[in-house]
């Protein structure tokens, strides 16, 4: 407990506290960064498995379609519970 309520470490300055979250919120950060290239891959390795009607031609073809016609928000659908994981993990 002494650990987590500010003490310091053996090895440097910081409180374990300190680094745990910062732990966490580099986790999230990382999330945030790339989701968007996590969703547009998925799109593209599961579109043979889609109604047909969508093809994707390429990466960017793949981002514009999704922002054109689902909004920006779409690149993140799904960002929070893969950032709590990121956080925690």
């Amino acid at each position: 407990l002494k650990m987590l309520s500010g003490g310091r470490t053996e090895l440097g300055s910081e409180s374990y506290w300190h680094q745990m979250q910062a732990g966490f919120l580099a986790g999230i950060a990382t999330a945030f960064a790339t989701q968007p290239l996590d969703t547009i891959n998925t799109r593209l390795q599961t579109q043979s498995l889609q109604a047909a009607g969508t093809h994707y031609v390429g990466i960017r073809n793949c981002a514009m379609q999704i922002i054109r016609e689902e909004g920006i928000s779409a690149l993140y659908r799904g960002v929070v519970p893969r950032a709590m994981n990121f956080g925690i993990g």
